[in-house]
């Protein structure tokens, strides 16, 4: 009884199980493949070109229902060099002039564009997250679908998690992915060894479940030797939900 009594107690103060344990965090580049044809993830996920200032910035997002996009916080977040005015958005990319579809959204915070206020590249893991609101649906109707958020995901034991993105050693408009079993769930972040590089920020992090591919979090940055990720837990799609509904749009 008493063993029992302490391994509840532990699953009070641990709530998110580790499904799998980094044992030693060494990305490996070679490992990623780039994608050459359309394909499912690729065509839910988009190679995102901004302007901050009179600096060009990239970076990646993905669609996480028929008019919502979500990427990381700091790619859209207020900078002191400026804020991103408008982006470009290519989904399905291959190259520069290969792609399923590309839309232009001029951004205006509190409308179409929301992110956590006061974010900045440095803050907390768990907060780096944001979405654009495209005015209708088109880009999914031409994509033929999105990524999926699955509330009961963190209740089952994860095999592999893999990346879909834009990386910053390769060409522009080039797509590449990667996977691996060596992760951790922590309870507001996951560490992985998936190799990334600048513009992968952004990045689905993904899971294939028996009715598509399911989110499991938002590629962050590097954590140590490592890599991280905000997980899309329910407290954080209920933000996402929250923001929508300021907008009048259920998600």
């Amino acid at each position: 009884m008493k063993t029992l009594l302490l391994s509840f107690g532990l699953l009070l103060l641990f709530p998110m199980c580790l499904t799998a344990q980094v044992l030693s965090c060494n990305p490996d580049s070679s490992r990623r493949q780039r994608i050459t044809s359309s394909s499912i993830p690729n065509n839910y996920t988009c190679y995102m070109e901004m302007t901050r200032g009179r600096s060009e910035r990239y970076g990646t997002g993905f669609l996480i229902s028929p008019r919502v996009i979500l990427t990381a916080g700091h790619n859209l977040a207020y900078f002191p060099s400026g804020k991103v005015k408008s982006v470009d958005l290519y989904f399905g990319s291959i190259d520069s002039s290969t792609y399923l579809c590309h839309t232009t959204v001029k951004l205006e915070e509190g409308k179409n564009c929301f992110y956590n206020k006061g974010y900045w590249i440095n803050g907390k893991i768990r907060r780096d997250f944001a979405i654009i609101i495209l005015p209708d649906s088109n880009v999914f109707q031409k994509v033929g679908g999105c990524f999926q958020y699955d509330s009961t995901l963190f209740s089952r034991t994860l095999s592999n998690i893999h990346i879909t993105g834009s990386p910053g050693d390769k060409n522009l408009f080039e797509m590449w992915t990667d996977s691996t079993t060596s992760f951790e769930l922590m309870e507001t972040y996951i560490r992985y060894d998936l190799f990334t590089e600048v513009r992968n920020s952004g990045s689905p992090i993904w899971t294939r479940t028996l009715t598509g591919m399911a989110i499991v979090g938002i590629h962050s940055r590097g954590y140590g030797n490592c890599n991280a990720a905000v997980m899309l837990t329910p407290k954080v799609y209920g933000i996402i939900r929250q923001w929508c509904l300021s907008v009048d749009l259920v998600i």
